[in-house]
């Protein structure tokens, strides 16, 4: 029985995530296969804009890394 396309990406916007919280040597590979995936699953516009993305710079992998570990110190800090 085929795969349902949903089954590739079933969130993308979770998938996003998850594909910054990866160590940015980690990046690429996991961009390319959710692009891929996108592809698989008939969703080429969104496989081209993931395509697209660039790997975050060390310093702004770290300040996201920071606020997923401690949202609720950044937002004081930020207040």
């Amino acid at each position: 029985m085929p795969k349902q396309p949903l089954a590739l990406v079933p969130d993308l916007e979770a998938e996003l995530d998850e594909l910054f919280a990866l160590p940015p040597a980690d990046f690429t590979a996991a961009r390319n296969d959710l692009a891929r995936r996108l592809k698989e699953a008939g969703r080429s516009d969104a496989a081209a804009e993931v395509k697209q993305l660039r790997k975050p710079t060390v310093p702004v992998w770290a300040v996201n890394q920071l606020v997923r570990r401690n949202r609720d110190e950044v937002n004081a800090l930020v207040e």
